[in-house]
């Protein structure tokens, strides 16, 4: 029924959400620099599908069934109302991928000419005023993911009844019922 597909979407989401924010941090102690940007992209992903189905509740369906749009019109939608994010994303793209930017392994430090070939220099340390707007970066996305979630989940869900969400043969305090397996306690 809807209510079950509603609910395994957000479980989802907030999987998703705590994995990625994980993995960011795991990326950036671990001196991953790309590691750290596909993570992060896909944070910035996730937000987007969130507000995408905030706009929407029908929208938790369509997710769930594997009809609603890619993930493309998802971000043009998205970055459209907030045009600040589309630059975040198009950076973390710019290593996620394969190109200039993701070949350096990291960023370039220095540019200098040997016989007119260009030599860039490289390093995979993320640290001083880079880690720190990393870091301010994903903290300022996180919060607001965070906020994005938590209204998603109050506009959508019953969370004044406490239930046991059942997953396969075991039971899990919860907030609310997943996969319509809710029981009152």
């Amino acid at each position: 029924d809807s209510t079950t597909k509603r609910q395994a979407v957000a479980l989802g989401l907030l999987a998703r959400a705590y994995q990625l924010g994980i993995s960011c941090l795991m990326n950036q102690l671990q001196q991953n620099f790309a590691g750290w940007h596909c993570s992060y992209r896909a944070l910035l992903e996730t937000l987007f599908v969130v507000e995408w189905i905030a706009q929407d509740p029908q929208r938790f369906e369509a997710y769930f069934e594997g009809t609603a749009p890619g993930m493309g019109r998802i971000k043009a939608d998205f970055c459209g109302r907030h045009p600040e994010f589309a630059d975040l994303y198009a950076s973390a793209s710019e290593v996620t991928h394969v190109g200039s930017r993701s070949l350096h392994l990291s960023r370039k430090l220095q540019i200098t000419t040997t016989d007119a070939m260009p030599f860039t220099a490289t390093s995979m340390l993320i640290a001083g005023p880079e880690l720190a707007e990393m870091l301010r970066g994903l903290t300022e996305l996180l919060v607001l993911l965070a906020q994005s979630l938590e209204l998603l989940l109050i506009q959508n869900f019953d969370l004044t009844t406490k239930g046991e969400v059942l997953w396969a043969k075991g039971a899990v305090r919860s907030k609310f019922g997943c996969l319509g397996w809710e029981r009152a306690t």
